[in-house]
């Protein structure tokens, strides 16, 4: 009965559905560049440490391979699909996180 659900929403919604399920996409690109660049200015990683370059794209593998570090328990598959988004963004910034590696070092918990 479950496996019918979905072709019953695509049926009734029509493209709708994917026209949200886009929007639902394109606003979590480079999400996991986002968390750890500009989500807070005092925000420590759940692990010991996470290198400014490349965060986001780190951080995305690590919410996916261990989601219970990052209390993101069910959203592992949306980490691994904000990848390449992740991975763009940083490249983007890479000369400015090049630069605050130098200067500041990996983002870290103090422990």
């Amino acid at each position: 009965m479950n496996h019918l659900v979905l072709p019953l929403i695509l049926k009734r919604m029509g493209p709708w559905f994917l026209v949200l399920a886009a929007i639902v996409m394109l606003s979590c690109m480079g999400c996991g560049t986002i968390i750890t660049r500009y989500v807070s200015p005092n925000w420590t990683p759940p692990e010991p440490s996470l290198p400014r370059i490349y965060s986001g794209t780190v951080f995305d593998f690590r919410c996916f391979l261990h989601p219970e570090m990052h209390d993101t328990q069910g959203i592992g598959v949306f980490c691994l699909v904000d990848v390449p988004f992740s991975f763009i963004a940083d490249t983007v910034i890479l000369p400015l996180t090049i630069y605050e590696q130098i200067k500041y070092g990996s983002y870290s918990t103090g422990k």
